[in-house]
């Protein structure tokens, strides 16, 4: 029986295709599980950090706080004014304006200052109420004798140490609660104690946290304090005794905590309990703390399994594919294919600026690859054509309807700031012109909206002058900041040494507001948005950087056309404007995106001045 030319070829190449695959599977496997076992190192030990970043930033935020209400107590010291009633009055507006994570506020009076005697103020919330367990003369920790209790740490710690700090973890005596206190000492101008102020935080408060960590991650989490101590844990199942889980535990996991203690951050592979187990630590910058974090191998990498699977699965599915391509491809002849392709790409083709096809035959391959790429050359001419004049058009007509109806809004906006000029200058209203101040500033930033967005029709001359573009970013940074801590992120200043520069001072403020705003709002919570500057060949490149998800490349294009927006209450003006301020400083915009974050990267010329003769 005559066997077909089909099967005579096919069924060799499927074979040798086969070993082929069964050779590198064998001798890759090891090596992608060593490469993934390393990755899910790095991961975890990222995990740890972000999760320890965390909580250190809460214990910073208290910090603050607790500093804050300090300096508040030495004004009141400062005043002599019925010291004992304000401070107890301060320290229940404070608690009644707590932090959640909070759980009291205090101070604590050296009663051998002056001759004050013992005074303890303390307010806490605890189940949604206000309570005050200590009457004036309850509670003296200021007696010397208390200096080494471990439950009056949290007064004699900063005392001694002459600065805020975090205590270990205590039961209170009075509010049977085991709490941590962050405290600051409290001197008058001759460096004499008056006390300590400071702000309990609660096991309870401190579990939230852990228990959203366990949540997130496998395995086990153990969180330590600055001297080793253990401070909490969500669950662990090798000791009894919870209260008590490093002293508990066995000779094992004491030799490898030994070895945590005494390094900042570690990645440590042991046999324990019988298995391959993997310790992670890091320390918590601030408050020196530890975070560890225990998981099995199996655990760590039980992804590989899964993809070693799924590349089993798709080797398969690779043959049988490639078996019914090279039946296929026998089966019919090249040439009727291609002759079919070359009429229909002159019809289908799509324009992409990053296809090109190089010819390497002699053939019908090579017609077809040069039809190819004079089209897509083509194609990218016109549709970058059109993108031009669509810009052009927009802002046209964007200009147009500003113009329009800027004297509509420009109209009631003048009265409107007239009449708070009015009534910030009335005797009665003397104590509120903050305020007045305030919505006047607000009613002027609206009017240079307004010019601005009429910018976008007209020739406007910007009033270039050599400027410090570095300080202008400095100058609204603070602003920026604080509408990053909304989110809890960060905007990150990265200057380098540059020269003046010609720039029109609000102009570029306008540039800088749009695209950090831009940034920020591209970004999750916890986001970290760089802006950079630096010199390169002969231009000085201001660089912000976010951390959001990337555009789309169907966008990209498109950036700088009026009302384009992804935003759902966005304008689409924001990025047209910004364009139009870098056209008139004769600087260029370039952006670089991908899933991990967009760059928008702004050249401005160096314009040497010519010496004086």
């Amino acid at each position: 029986m005559r066997r077909s030319l089909k099967w005579q070829l096919s069924i060799p190449i499927m074979l040798w295709t086969f070993l082929v695959l069964l050779i590198i599977n064998l001798l890759t496997v090891w090596e992608l599980r060593a490469d993934h076992l390393k990755a899910s190192e790095a991961n975890r030990m990222n995990q740890i950090k972000m999760y320890a970043e965390q909580i250190d930033n809460q214990f910073s935020i208290h910090k603050q706080a607790v500093e804050t209400y300090g300096r508040i107590i030495s004004n009141i010291y400062s005043s002599n004014t019925d010291i004992r009633t304000n401070i107890d009055a301060l320290t229940k507006i404070m608690i009644e304006n707590h932090d959640p994570n909070v759980f009291g506020y205090w101070f604590a009076a050296n009663s051998l200052y002056t001759g004050q005697g013992p005074f303890v103020a303390w307010y806490g919330v605890k189940n949604g109420k206000l309570m005050t367990y200590y009457e004036i003369a309850d509670l003296d920790p200021s007696r010397v004798e208390n200096q080494d209790n471990p439950n009056f740490v949290y007064y004699w710690g900063p005392q001694k140490s002459g600065k805020t700090t975090i205590s270990e973890v205590y039961q209170d005596q009075t509010l049977q609660e085991n709490i941590i206190s962050i405290s600051t000492p409290i001197y008058d101008n001759n460096h004499l104690l008056m006390g300590v102020a400071g702000l309990d935080i609660a096991l309870d408060q401190l579990q939230n946290i852990m228990n959203r960590i366990e949540l997130n991650m496998d395995g086990y989490t153990l969180l330590t304090t600055s001297n080793g101590n253990h401070a909490f844990t969500p669950s662990y199942p090798f000791v009894n005794d919870q209260e008590n889980i490093i002293i508990n535990s066995d000779a094992d996991f004491q030799a490898i905590y030994a070895n945590i203690r005494d390094t900042k951050e570690l990645i440590q592979n042991v046999n324990f309990r019988g298995e391959p187990t993997y310790f992670f630590s890091t320390v918590l910058p601030y408050s020196q703390w530890k975070i560890v974090s225990i998981i099995s191998e199996k655990d760590l990498i039980k992804g590989y399994y899964t993809t070693f699977k799924i590349t089993i699965y798709l080797n398969i599915l690779l043959l049988v594919l490639s078996f019914f391509i090279n039946v296929w491809w026998i089966n019919h002849k090249a040439v009727l294919p291609l002759n079919q392709l070359i009429r229909e790409s002159n019809k289908t083709l799509q324009p992409n600026d990053d296809y090109s096809v190089l010819p390497k035959t002699n053939n019908e391959i090579t017609q077809l690859v040069t039809v190819v790429n004079e089209m897509n050359n083509k194609l990218i001419q016109n549709l970058d054509l059109e993108n031009k004049l669509k810009r052009i058009s927009s802002l046209h007509t964007v200009g147009e309807m500003a113009a329009s109806i800027s004297h509509e809004i420009r109209n009631p906006l003048t009265t409107i700031r007239g009449f708070l000029q009015i009534l910030r200058n009335k005797q009665e209203y003397q104590t509120d012109r903050v305020y007045f101040d305030t919505m006047i500033e607000e009613v002027t930033r609206a009017n240079n909206i307004i010019t601005e967005y009429l910018s976008l029709a007209q020739d406007k001359y910007s009033e270039l002058t050599l400027q410090d573009l570095n300080g202008i970013i400095r100058t609204i940074h603070p602003l920026m900041q604080a509408n990053a801590n909304a989110n809890n992120q960060s905007v990150l200043l990265q200057l380098e040494a540059i020269p003046l520069i010609y720039l029109d001072d609000k102009e570029i403020r306008q540039l800088l507001h749009n695209l950090i705003r831009n940034g920020l709002e591209s970004m999750n919570e916890g986001g970290v948005l760089t802006i950079r500057t630096y010199t390169k060949n002969a231009y000085v490149v201001l660089s912000i950087q976010d951390q959001g998800t990337g555009i789309p490349p169907e966008i990209i294009k498109q950036l700088g056309t009026p009302f384009m927006t992804t935003k759902e209450t966005g304008t689409g003006l924001g990025l047209p404007v910004c364009y139009n301020i870098a056209k008139r400083h004769n600087a260029v915009i370039q952006v670089d995106t991908s899933s991990e974050g967009t760059t928008f990267h702004i050249h401005f010329p160096i314009i040497k001045q010519s010496s004086s003769p």
